[in-house]
């Protein structure tokens, strides 16, 4: 299907693996993009920031932790609730002469964690190679959840999604042929 060809309100999924991964000697989730899986025959997907990691809200200590363990599924309810995307980032400020404010540490801060009530709460626009420069595809994610599936190397964790075409400028122009 040709991107044109996609209207808004169109629905499609998608499906991230989450691999096991090492944050220093700790084992973490990690959201393989490279594998990204779109179960469609859309040519328009592109994966999140790639090398978050899957992050939980410890109540107690009221603070994000890498999650190290998925033994069942995850539920939309808890995944919105409870659960993240984090990414390590350096905080800096100036153009020419770059100052550090924070260097990468391997550290959850609460700044680099993105909930997933925000992940679904945010429209997403689309540019780029796929698109006309001067069109943005915008979907957003209706809902998510995580779930286990059996592979040939054993438990694979899925992120899967439910996006919604918000707008395609390149399927509503009628001037397009």
């Amino acid at each position: 299907m040709r991107i044109e060809q996609i209207q808004t309100g169109d629905t499609y999924r998608t499906q991230l693996p989450l691999v096991e991964s090492q944050l220093g000697n700790q084992k973490v989730y990690k959201l393989d993009a490279q594998k990204f899986i779109d179960n469609t025959d859309h040519d328009f997907s592109v994966p999140p920031d790639k090398d978050m990691i899957l992050v939980k809200f410890d109540k107690g200590a009221k603070k994000w932790t890498p999650v190290n363990e998925i033994k069942k599924n995850i539920q939309e309810n808890k995944l919105v609730g409870e659960y993240g995307l984090w990414k390590d980032k350096e905080v800096s400020e100036g153009l020419i002469f770059k100052k550090v404010l924070r260097p990468k540490d391997n550290i959850v801060q609460r700044d680099e964690v993105i909930p997933f009530k925000e992940i679904l709460n945010q429209e997403y626009f689309l540019r780029g190679f796929v698109l006309p420069l001067d069109d943005t595809l915008n979907t957003k994610i209706t809902d998510a959840h995580i779930s286990l599936h059996n592979g040939p190397k054993g438990t694979i964790a899925m992120l899967e999604a439910n996006h919604k075409v918000i707008n395609n400028p390149a399927a509503d122009d009628p001037l397009e042929d």
